[in-house]
């Protein structure tokens, strides 16, 4: 599966519990190359499969053509991303035991994917009056802290520049 943590908050509003992934290729990639910025199903296939997913329907040399009779855009990025997670399963979970992160990626990363989705649909609860609170002080001390610069500098100037 591509991105199961968005999959599996969609599937909990629906009242459907996937308790445990077998295998998520976007927190893969990022572990295979946290550099890469992005990690959406068309960024990893470009990326690990050198291939683009053909939208048009034309197919060019070097592309994925997923463009057929499913009309329905959900089914289509379903199929996309089922189709890109099975062909670069292999290339990532070569690429994590090179880097020694398979361990991490099997023992850490994934248990997390349902424990995000789960938090994520369920919301947590804080204590907004402390957190207000919190605000406040930070904000205080920062206002403070901008003066001294200032006075430090011996005119005003953009700190957050």
């Amino acid at each position: 599966m591509h991105d199961g943590r968005n999959a599996m908050r969609g599937l909990l509003a629906m009242g459907i519990d996937i308790r445990r992934l077998s295998y998520d290729t976007a927190i893969a990639a990022y572990l295979a190359d946290s550099s890469a910025g992005a990690y959406d199903v068309g960024t990893v296939a470009e990326r690990w499969l050198r291939r683009r997913i053909a939208g048009d329907g034309t197919t060019a040399s070097g592309q994925l053509d997923f463009e057929s009779p499913i009309h329905d855009g959900a089914q289509r990025t379903a199929a996309c991303e089922s189709a890109v997670a099975v062909l670069v399963q292999p290339m990532l979970d070569q690429e994590l035991h090179r880097v020694q992160l398979d361990g991490l990626y099997s023992n850490t990363e994934l248990p997390l994917v349902s424990v995000l989705a789960k938090m994520e649909h369920d919301g947590i609860a804080v204590d907004r009056a402390a957190l207000e609170s919190l605000e406040a002080s930070l904000g205080s001390r920062s206002s403070a802290l901008v003066k001294t610069l200032h006075a430090l500098a011996g005119k005003e100037f953009n700190v957050n520049s």
